[in-house]
C-alpha cells in the first residue's frame, strides 16, 4: 500500500482508472464495523 493509506491511494489513480473506462468504485466505510460482515458500522 502507497504512503497516505488506501484512500488517498485511490484518489492518486482517479485518472488512470477514468482512462481505463472505470465510471463507479464501490467503497467499504471507511470506520470500523461493529459485525464480522462489515456492513454495521
Amino acid at each position: 500500500m502507497q504512503e497516505g493509506g488506501f484512500y488517498n491511494s485511490l484518489l492518486n489513480s482517479i485518472e488512470d482508472l477514468s482512462n481505463s473506462g472505470i465510471t463507479h468504485v464501490w467503497l467499504p466505510p471507511s470506520s470500523q464495523s461493529a459485525a464480522p460482515e462489515g456492513g454495521f458500522p
